[in-house]
């Protein structure tokens, strides 16, 4: 008896030891992170353009888009080649008899690296995490499925930027970024550089599974672009020969080897690649390009070989050249392309390119000299990025426009039922209020990194993080409510949590925005104030707001936003610690911005 009481003390101890250490069910859970549904923001671009929506796409399935992108911007090959500025490459097309001249002291030696334009960015290196987290974010906001690092010289990888962007694109999926996955164009010389950046990249990322989340599958496996032969003798063999997806690349603008090769820039009207299945063709993958340097039956030019003969940016086969004011900003090139591409249907685009930024300067190359091949200014340029010229953002809406056209949208969410919300009560009154509009957390750290030329970048203006929204309204009131990661800063901030409205009721607005909230720091009450043209804003009135912790709530009367009856829409957004007001292309840059850039949430009262 006495044994049996023992032993039940113990199996008691023991017990009641097993439960401390089990976490609650509140501390297993993994906390659900929401995806953002970047296709049901709308935007209108710089020039005036409004990007499609579910009522013009409808949904689509089974489609890919991947973009080419430079991961060559790094340290110990490029950051001391910076050279000419744009602005002197730009002076010097202007004048012919300059950048003719291989002499003129205005160039820096030859086969140097210029820079044909400058990003918003700066002259970033591909090593900077703060960069990389912003290209991450608005290519995903794209619809950019996939990005292919240019590994096509020798069997170079650039391992330096292929470190941070795995690792900076693992942190945003993480934090809920649907991320573009990550591939590779491997090298277009010779079969033994390709298996070499094989060997490289199976050893040092895929038969670890390091960055799983971020690799790009096709077919079940990672995808690259290029094939490469192995034989059994190399140290891999086994392991490599079935592991990845693997497509011919044809790297001509013109003649294609095969049907099934895959081209990442082609002249209008573009190759299809075909695949087989079961003996029967399907239309596989087409390139669109923002520009070529190639003439007009796609050979080889340098990209100032000279305006009528280079495929620059304004230029078409089917109409020749834009000539409206400032054609260079409408891309119909790239238009022109990417119809036939959407016209073709098939399964994935490639798009060239992001950000090659590189201008090269060789003594003669494909009969011009003082050449420039790949690019050269705006007009003979391929990149997408956001420019400091006149270009801005203006080619990526143009893509993102392109690319709902071809994979379709979401369809935006109705409204859940009205509802009167007490912005002041100690209950979370918003529950059951749908959607929620997702934000990305996380992306409020600071800059500190090294730029080409030795350049340091800094940003601090990373404030409060933004993580979701939520708009409800009734009979007589629309409710705004935001969230953040942690508790707001003071409501006394310089421009701090500011709400932008638009109501399409005036031709009078900033960016397409009719309202604003909280330009001027809030006191007791908040201000809504009215654009009277551009960023001048006049005082509707007073409104009430209030701060708990990490979240604002703001009520407004329909009534001061000209709002009447039960069913209309609202787009807005959200920005904390602008820096440069009226400057749109600072919400890419600075504090946090909910959606991104010219985005706006939209939300439907029916």
């Amino acid at each position: 008896m006495k044994n049996k009481f023992i032993f039940l003390i113990c199996f008691i101890l023991l017990l009641v030891f097993s439960l401390s250490i089990i976490p609650s069910v509140a501390e297993q859970e993994t906390p659900t992170i929401e995806k953002a549904t970047s296709s049901t923001w709308v935007a209108t671009d710089n020039l005036g353009r409004t990007i499609s929506t579910y009522d013009q796409t409808g949904a689509k399935k089974d489609k890919y888009v991947g973009m080419f992108y430079w991961n060559w911007h790094e340290s110990g090959w490029r950051e001391n080649e910076l050279g000419v500025s744009n602005t002197t490459i730009i002076e010097a097309f202007n004048n012919e008899n300059m950048w003719r001249d291989i002499t003129h002291p205005a160039w820096s030696w030859e086969y140097m690296n210029h820079s044909w334009h400058e990003p918003i960015y700066g002259h970033y290196l591909t090593t900077d995490t703060w960069v990389l987290r912003r290209h991450a974010e608005v290519l995903a906001d794209a619809g950019v499925d996939v990005i292919f690092f240019d590994c096509t010289n020798n069997s170079t990888l650039f391992d330096n930027s292929l470190d941070a962007i795995f690792k900076t694109f693992q942190q945003a999926y993480d934090d809920g970024v649907n991320v573009p996955k990550i591939s590779f164009v491997l090298s277009f010389g010779g079969s033994i550089n390709r298996r070499i950046q094989l060997e490289t990249l199976y050893s040092r990322y895929y038969r670890d599974g390091l960055y799983k989340d971020t690799w790009f599958l096709y077919e079940g496996k990672p995808m690259v672009m290029g094939s490469a032969s192995f034989s059994k003798e190399y140290e891999f063999y086994n392991e490599i020969k079935d592991f990845f997806t693997m497509r011919d690349v044809d790297p001509r603008y013109a003649a294609v080897s095969t049907p099934s090769s895959w081209t990442w820039a082609n002249i209008y009207p573009q190759h299809i690649a075909y695949k087989r299945i079961n003996g029967k063709s399907y239309k596989e993958q087409m390139a669109v390009s923002v520009a070529m340097n190639s003439d007009h039956s796609g050979g080889l030019q340098a990209s100032n070989a000279g305006s009528t003969t280079v495929n620059g940016r304004t230029y078409t086969i089917q109409n020749g050249y834009d000539t409206r004011d400032n054609a260079v900003e409408y891309g119909a090139h790239f238009a022109e392309q990417f119809e036939y591409a959407i016209e073709q249907d098939p399964e994935f685009i490639f798009i060239t390119g992001w950000n090659e930024r590189c201008a090269m300067r060789f003594p003669e190359w494909c009969g011009t000299v003082n050449a420039f091949p790949d690019q050269f200014s705006k007009e003979f340029s391929r990149d997408i990025e956001f420019s400091k010229t006149s270009l801005k953002d203006s080619y990526y809406y143009q893509m993102v426009d392109f690319i709902r056209k071809f994979k379709g949208c979401d369809q935006t969410p109705i409204a859940s039922d009205s509802k009167v919300i007490d912005i002041n009560s100690t209950e979370d009154m918003w529950a059951n209020i749908s959607p929620e509009y997702a934000a990305y957390k996380g992306n409020t750290f600071d800059r500190n990194s090294d730029g080409y030329g030795g350049v340091r970048y800094y940003n601090t203006t990373g404030r409060n993080d933004i993580t979701s929204a939520k708009v409800t309204r009734d009979s007589e009131n629309i409710y705004f409510m935001v969230k953040t990661k942690e508790n707001l800063s003071p409501r006394s901030d310089d421009a701090w949590m500011r709400l932008l409205i638009d109501v399409n009721n005036s031709d009078k607005n900033w960016e397409t925005f009719d309202y604003i909230v909280n330009r001027q720091s809030p006191t007791d009450m908040a201000t809504l104030e009215r654009s009277t043209g551009g960023w001048n804003w006049e005082t509707v009135g007073k409104i009430y707001y209030n701060i708990n912790g990490n979240r604002l709530q703001i009520k407004i009367p329909k009534t001061m936003l000209g709002i009447t009856g039960d069913e209309y829409t609202v787009n807005f957004k959200w920005s904390d610690n602008m820096q440069n007001d009226g400057d749109i292309m600072d919400f890419y840059i600075n504090g946090d911005v909910a959606p991104s850039g010219r985005y706006k949430y939209q939300f439907i009262s029916k």
